[in-house]
């Protein structure tokens, strides 16, 4: 049997905001970072869609917990039967702030579903030079990849101005 979040990271009490997480947070695996030096990336399977903020905080919670010797970074693998624009917005968001993403751009982005229904549109409030940077740094596919990563599947991503 797996351990759970609360028993891999004995130290942490999570907040009331955080406590539902780490108990919904199935089927933990650890490893260490390949980029970030005492950093763990884990990746966790929820039965449910959590937003960023509340993953984000959980990981600055286990981090004070353990004295900022290390960090964590939760990697949610979600079901693809739950994906959902509103989350995808906040990914995306998300993805901004960590620098995955080109910072600033995506913070009040909105996505949809394209007109056949098997891909997604986010739309940026910039005009079209903007929407031309993001196409140079490739933001498309770096957004296709964060739904890979989440929900197991491919599907076309397309930037558009809002």
């Amino acid at each position: 049997m797996k351990k759970t979040i609360r028993e891999i990271f004995s130290r942490y009490v999570p907040s009331s905001a955080c406590a539902a997480f780490a108990d919904d947070a199935a089927d933990p695996v650890v490893s260490r970072s390949k980029l970030v030096k005492n950093r763990y990336e884990i990746a966790v399977h929820p039965s449910r869609l959590w937003d960023k903020k509340t993953v984000r905080q959980a990981e600055a919670e286990i981090a004070a917990a353990y004295e900022s010797q290390y960090s964590v970074r939760f990697v949610t693998v979600y079901d693809a039967a739950l994906i959902d624009c509103a989350y995808l917005a906040d990914l995306i968001a998300d993805a901004g702030t960590s620098g995955l993403l080109p910072g600033g751009f995506f913070a009040d982005c909105e996505v949809s579903s394209d007109a056949f229904g098997k891909g997604y549109v986010v739309s940026v409030p910039f005009g079209a030079g903007s929407i031309d940077f993001l196409s140079m740094r490739r933001a498309e596919s770096t957004v296709s990849s964060l739904i890979k990563t989440e929900f197991g599947i491919d599907c076309p991503v397309q930037i558009r101005e809002m």
